[in-house]
């Protein structure tokens, strides 16, 4: 059954990698906000 691997397939692509994108955007969020903290501590 090709169709329903496929169907699965699209299902996890269409909701984990938006997840994954959202964690690693969040990460990179703060990140920058922590960077900024440390420069402005440095300043």
């Amino acid at each position: 059954m090709w169709v329903l691997r496929s169907i699965i397939q699209f299902f996890m692509l269409s909701v984990i990698y938006p997840l994954q994108a959202l964690f690693r955007g969040h990460s990179i969020m703060q990140t920058i906000v922590d960077g900024s903290r440390t420069d402005a501590r440095i300043k």
